[in-house]
């Protein structure tokens, strides 16, 4: 009688301990802009030459969130350089991109990220176009999979037990990772 007694006890503390840890551990995990901001900047400049005759410059990035779109804002100051001339423009560019998991290198990054707006400043309207298109292109083909956030391994594991992000979502406090076991 008094074993059955003992095993009640343990199967009961057993119960209680699974159901207070399903209670206490995090299910989600947020990053803010802030975070991703200073993960981006190591990736700037970014910068393309097309056909020796403009050389295109993105720096200086900044990182907002837009939770109704469910996107991230991106906005860079970008430089294009006329190379027969040897012109500078200036101006600003603002990028709208999604976010995915890598769960390769355990890192979330840029998805389909896409040219909203730009403004350069004293060019014409045909060169304005003109760097607007060939920016759109070093957009897609230099920040799309662009690292934004980098998980440590210790992130990834809960008392011993190996999670991954299941659902990204974007809200007005940052980005909200929710958890999956595997």
């Amino acid at each position: 009688m008094i074993f059955w007694m003992r095993w009640f006890r343990i199967v009961v503390g057993m119960i209680l301990l699974a159901a207070c840890s399903a209670i206490l551990l995090p299910s989600s995990y947020t990053f803010t802009a802030g975070e991703m901001q200073a993960q981006l900047a190591k990736k700037f400049p970014v910068e393309k030459n097309y056909f020796q005759i403009v050389h295109l410059t993105l720096t200086h990035p900044q990182v907002s969130l837009q939770p109704d779109q469910k996107r991230i804002v991106l906005q860079f100051d970008a430089d294009a350089v006329i190379l027969g001339d040897q012109q500078r423009l200036r101006g600003r560019t603002l990028v709208s991109s999604g976010l995915a998991y890598n769960p390769a290198d355990k890192t979330i990054v840029l998805k389909n990220p896409k040219l909203e707006s730009q403004r350069i400043d004293g060019v014409s309207k045909n060169l304005a176009q003109l760097v607007e298109q060939m920016t759109a292109v070093t957009i897609h083909d230099r920040l799309d999979g662009v690292v934004v956030y980098t998980f440590t391994p210790n992130q990834l594991q809960l008392l011993g037990t190996h999670i991954e992000p299941e659902n990204i979502d974007i809200t007005a406090q940052g980005v909200v990772l929710r958890w999956t076991k595997k």
